[in-house]
């Protein structure tokens, strides 16, 4: 009986978890993702329905994972890739994984945002790799007033199909 329970369990944890977070769903609290995390951390925000708990150096290349929780619900999880590890080839590798894996994209779009003195300038790709999720493929630059970019940085941001994503 045991033995028929635990299969149960890990089988519809691996049908119902994030895609490449295994173990992991939305709506997940943060007490639930600390399990799985020991060393998460806790980060800064200004909207005090939103948390935002970091886990640094997880794998090879990135920077961090930022789980965003909003009352205490996962609502969307961005893998940020370091920047100085991070190089056209392995940017290529990536891109041919989430095609591999996922298939073609179904939207691409150019980002150009105006914050403050800056602009952002990019692009996502979406792609979508279950009925539960759909992945953004972000490459996003920050240019200063004199048109010079000043940061540079490559996100894949996991989110519930059904959520409203703003960039």
């Amino acid at each position: 009986m045991k033995k028929a329970f635990l299969l149960f369990l890990i089988i519809y944890i691996s049908s119902f978890s994030i895609k490449d977070f295994n173990g992991i769903n939305w709506g997940d609290t943060g007490n639930d993702l600390s399990i799985i995390f020991p060393k998460i951390e806790k980060q800064p925000t200004v909207d005090e329905n939103t948390t935002i708990l970091s886990v640094e150096d997880p794998k090879e290349n990135i920077e961090k994972y930022q789980f965003y929780l909003v009352n205490d619900s996962l609502t969307k999880i961005r893998v940020v890739f370091d920047n100085e590890k991070i190089g056209t080839r392995q940017l290529q590798n990536l891109y041919q994984r989430l095609l591999k894996d996922i298939g073609s994209p179904v939207l691409k779009f150019p980002i150009s945002k105006d914050v403050g003195n800056f602009h952002l300038k990019g692009n996502t790709i979406k792609f979508i790799p279950d009925s539960e999720t759909i992945i953004y493929f972000t490459g996003l630059d920050s240019i200063d007033e004199l048109g010079k970019m000043f940061d540079s940085n490559l996100y894949l941001d996991y989110i519930p199909a059904q959520s409203n994503y703003d960039f």
